[in-house]
């Protein structure tokens, strides 16, 4: 199931996403961004792309900036709040008689099956928090960087495969960079890569990627070279 935002209010919801990035993750002397923080920035670029696209939003993409916003302690974000607040009402207008999440818009079972809708069978089977992140870093290195797509899956695979402990124990289960490659070629969200906010969000983390690739560059792995040159960021 999906969320169906109104042509009326879809100015008003980009208008609040715009608002928060630019208040809460990119304002001046913000420290770099922490790995949640990128998370969001992501989720909440993918939201914007939504919705200039269509009128459809996937319930669980806004749970997940829900509970990355409380999560790395920013203010809520209205039309996240009015979601929340729609779907608790209703569940409680019907005394609890449904479940819950049918007010947020999942795919409600029954019984012992409440809360395995086909939104969390299916985010389980891509790993989409994770792809998801993996994705954005693709493209910020083939537009931004002049990295051909496969030279930019084979750099972000490498840096994943080095990522902490903890990371990794996050991470169901491995991916190959052939599979990251299909599903970024796949991957409908390209479209964020046309935003200027992403242009601010990786001149921040430039200093990051290149201390990254030092380090790769010091344990005697050979980075591919660009293919392009590309306009300097500023």
């Amino acid at each position: 199931m999906s969320i169906t935002v109104s042509d009326a209010d879809k100015g008003k919801i980009v208008q609040q996403i715009t608002s928060f990035i630019n208040a809460e993750l990119f304002q001046v002397g913000h420290a770099d961004l922490s790995e949640n923080e990128e998370l969001l920035f992501s989720n909440l670029k993918r939201l914007k792309h939504l919705l200039t696209e269509n009128n459809e939003i996937p319930p669980l993409l806004l749970l997940e900036i829900f509970l990355l916003t409380h999560g790395t302690k920013h203010p809520p974000i209205p039309f996240i709040l009015d979601w929340l607040y729609e779907g608790a009402l209703e569940f409680h207008q019907a005394e609890g008689q449904y479940p819950f999440e049918r007010g947020l818009g999942f795919t409600a079972g029954r019984g012992a099956e409440s809360g395995q809708g086909h939104e969390f069978k299916s985010a389980r089977r891509i790993n989409f928090v994770q792809r998801g992140r993996l994705f954005f870093w693709i493209g910020c290195l083939n537009k931004f960087e002049g990295y051909t797509v496969e030279d930019a899956v084979n750099i972000v695979h490498l840096l994943h495969e080095r990522q902490s402990p903890e990371s990794k124990r996050r991470t169901r289960q491995p991916i190959g960079p052939e599979t990251l490659l299909r599903e970024y070629k796949a991957w409908k969200g390209k479209g964020v890569f046309n935003d200027e906010d992403i242009t601010e969000s990786w001149e921040r983390k430039r200093p990051e990627w290149q201390s990254l690739f030092q380090s790769l560059k010091q344990e005697s792995v050979t980075l591919p070279t660009p293919s392009k040159q590309v306009k300097p960021i500023r």
